[in-house]
């Protein structure tokens, strides 16, 4: 393998994580939506940055959903979301990870579905060992 499908394999490994984390947390009723959606987001990020790096898509250090979405559209690849959509996403990555706030963006259902498709998408065009 190349060094940055190598790379772009490892970011899947830590998305995998974060969606692993989100799972074993959703069944738990006292874990608060902010938590999970920490979860989902970092799963998302992950997963188009592994995107980004196999299709060598440059991009700064950055939790901004909409932003790498952007860049994503730009080269030409068709996200299964808009970047507005990802943008629901975007408090919980840091934002709301240090207030002890409530702000539904998204409902535990929409994380999951957002979560699970983005990244079964950039699973799909990273190649596997």
């Amino acid at each position: 393998m190349t060094p940055r499908i190598d790379e772009a394999q490892l970011f899947l490994r830590l998305a995998n994580d974060d969606r692993d984390a989100f799972h074993v947390l959703k069944i738990a009723p006292h874990i608060k939506l902010r938590i999970l959606c920490f979860h989902a987001q970092q799963a998302v990020e992950k997963s188009l940055k592994a995107v980004m790096l196999l299709q060598e898509i440059p991009f700064r250090k950055t939790h901004d959903l909409n932003l790498l979405a952007n860049l994503i559209a730009e080269s030409g690849l068709s996200l299964l979301y808009s970047p507005e959509d990802l943008t629901n996403l975007n408090p919980h990555s840091v934002t709301f990870r240090y207030d002890d706030i409530e702000i539904d963006t998204l409902t535990r259902e929409e994380a999951e579905s957002m979560m699970e498709s983005i990244m079964r998408w950039a699973t799909g065009l990273v190649p596997q060992e």
